[in-house]
């Protein structure tokens, strides 16, 4: 795949770098806007479980390295660490929970 004749090639963290993102930001920025006025609540709806379904995302990645972190960590010592399921699901239905 080569480069079209529009594309640039900029260094990473370089100010063209950074401008580049800004624009991008910006460009997807309006996209969503128009999308809002477009469909209002629904849209408003959409982001909202969107942002959630992201912070449980990012929850459970924390909770899988750490998790791994803790048993390699016990590992050294002749310990596995095992998190069951149950305790997982648990916490998650109350993070769900306390977020409505």
């Amino acid at each position: 795949m080569g480069l079209s004749d529009s594309s640039k090639v900029v260094i990473n963290g370089s100010p063209e770098h950074l401008e580049a993102l800004r624009a991008t930001l910006s460009h997807h920025e309006g996209r969503r806007e128009a999308l809002r006025k477009k469909h209002g609540d629904d849209f408003d709806e959409f982001e909202n479980v969107r942002a959630e379904l992201d912070h449980l995302g990012s929850e459970l990645h924390m909770l899988t390295d750490h998790a791994v972190s803790l048993d390699a960590n016990f590992s050294k010592y002749g310990y596995r660490c095992v998190f069951p399921a149950p305790l997982l699901h648990v916490f998650l239905h109350r993070a769900i929970v306390n977020t409505h």
